[in-house]
């Protein structure tokens, strides 16, 4: 089994959004940061392009995407859903950009996308990878499991 992301019919596109900061009242008007968006997924492989017409020759990062993982530990924490989970990425400006998270089997989860500060636009178009998947923690597994009875033979 391998992964075929040149198969078009196995991306299911998720998003197509351009996202604005808010303006603030002073004179001259300035732009505040985009707040963070939490999008929902059923992919840990994405595709995810983004773009600002507006900005510098000199930037070159967009912001980072991360996973969010909804569920809690007890009805008692005091801490709600959405855990952070490992894996932080930075997204390239005006690219699309592969990204990869760990697998926790869980699905759908979510994944926080943050624009960098200094941007006041940004066009993001965000793609899932429905095809077949290779699991390497599986594939490492097997092969763990193999070389212990190996061992003990």
């Amino acid at each position: 089994m391998s992964w075929e992301f040149e198969n078009q019919s196995n991306w299911s596109r998720v998003l197509s959004q351009t996202y604005r900061g808010a303006q603030t009242s002073t004179v001259p008007p300035k732009s505040l940061p985009i707040t963070p968006k939490i999008i929902s997924v059923s992919s840990r492989i994405l595709l995810i392009g983004t773009r600002n017409p507006l900005a510098k020759e000199t930037w070159f990062t967009a912001g980072w995407v991360s996973t969010r993982l909804n569920f809690t530990p007890s009805s008692t924490t005091d801490f709600p859903g959405l855990i952070q989970g490992n894996g932080r990425h930075r997204l390239s400006l005006n690219k699309l950009n592969l990204v990869r998270f760990y697998n926790y089997n869980l699905s759908p989860y979510a994944i926080e996308l943050n624009i960098a500060r200094w941007h006041s636009e940004m066009f993001v178009e965000i793609w899932q990878y429905m095809g077949a998947m290779d699991d390497l923690d599986a594939q490492l597994d097997r092969i763990e499991q193999q070389v212990i009875a190996a061992a003990e033979k």
